[in-house]
């Protein structure tokens, strides 16, 4: 493997070129200035894996987080359709009531036009549209549940994303100076 090849574009980060290092190296005795180079060039490629590596875990984050958001969207949107339905449900079962009732109270001879028959037909019509109302109170309640949760869900994906990037800055910065520092080392012998 051509080491010097290899270093060139770490020389020229660094501020040496890759004949620069070699010639260090030779002068050196070999060994040493090599070690040193090569041990630069894997710092550096361990902390450009690692950053881009942290980058990519932030990326993915925020689309589960968007996945999850989807999810608990599509949730609250079955839950306002369900509760819809069933309300519809619920309407259709009064209808059948009041039919009922309205038929028994004329079969036994009342009036449906007025006094206590109409009294009774009242109270089941308001009970049975109650039950309606929090049927659909139930519904748009999950809905709004869900719908929290799909906001939650891309905020946490952002913050995972935003803190992966800080991450790798750090990691960055931590990186080249660990890198800088051994540059000295070896400049100076120490």
């Amino acid at each position: 493997m051509c080491f010097p090849a290899l270093l060139a574009p770490l020389g020229a980060l660094f501020g040496t070129g890759a004949g620069a290092a070699a010639g260090a190296g030779a002068a050196a005795g070999g060994a040493a200035a090599a070690g040193g180079g090569l041990g630069t060039a894997l710092s550096l490629l361990g902390t450009g894996l690692s950053v881009v590596g942290g980058l990519q875990a932030g990326q993915q984050a925020e689309k589960v987080g968007e996945y999850n958001a989807k999810i608990s969207e599509n949730n609250a949107l079955a839950d306002q359709q369900r509760a819809q339905y069933e309300a519809g449900l619920i309407r259709d079962d009064k209808k059948r009531i009041l039919g009922t009732q309205l038929a028994a109270q004329a079969a036994n001879g009342l009036s449906v036009s007025s006094g206590s028959p109409v009294a009774v037909l009242g109270d089941t019509s308001g009970n049975a549209e109650m039950d309606v109302l929090a049927r659909l109170y139930g519904g748009e309640s999950s809905a709004m549940a869900n719908r929290n949760q799909a906001a939650l869900s891309r905020a946490e994906g952002k913050a995972q994303k935003n803190a992966s990037i800080i991450g790798a800055g750090t990691t960055l910065l931590t990186g080249l100076g660990k890198m800088a520092g051994n540059r000295q080392a070896l400049r100076y012998g120490v």
